[in-house]
């Protein structure tokens, strides 16, 4: 079954993992075949590569792909069938695991300060700011750095 092809694997790779033996074969299949594409038995292959290397963190993003792919989920991705707030939702997470925010959508926060605790709702990109929902019934906007300096998960 056919997952993506090779320069699109190469893209995925490039942005949201951080691994640099998974960068290095992703490179390697598409130098050498640029028209080909990844299937789930080369993914497979990789996957098992990764848990040989002892590279925790990438087994765990590919399994994921592997699910997303044999789902069909992968392909409404592809094809943006998702509707607006699933493909926000993806962003969000893809800047959740790039480490550039501190916080995904959903996780639960303390405020350092007073111990009030709350919910992130949403983050947006363009102003830097996420929106959070904190007990009882209170929603606030904090600046990702403000956040960042005020509050804690749990």
């Amino acid at each position: 079954m056919k997952i993506l092809s090779n320069v699109d694997f190469e893209k995925l790779v490039e942005v949201y993992f951080k691994s640099n033996k998974v960068k290095y074969m992703a490179k390697v299949r598409r130098e050498n075949d640029p028209t080909g594409d990844l299937d789930l038995k080369s993914l497979d292959n990789i996957i098992e590569a990764c848990m040989y290397a002892g590279d925790k963190s990438p087994v765990k993003d590919l399994k994921n792909l592997r699910l997303l792919a044999t789902s069909g989920k992968l392909e409404q991705v592809c094809n943006n069938d998702l509707s607006q707030y699933a493909l926000h939702k993806i962003e969000v997470h893809g800047l959740y695991k790039k480490g550039e925010i501190a916080f995904d959508i959903s996780d639960s926060i303390m405020i350092k300060e007073n111990g009030k605790r709350g919910t992130v709702i949403d983050y947006n990109p363009n102003t830097k700011m996420f929106i959070v929902a904190l007990s009882p019934f209170e929603v606030v906007e904090f600046e990702k750095k403000d956040l960042e300096k005020v509050a804690k998960k749990v």
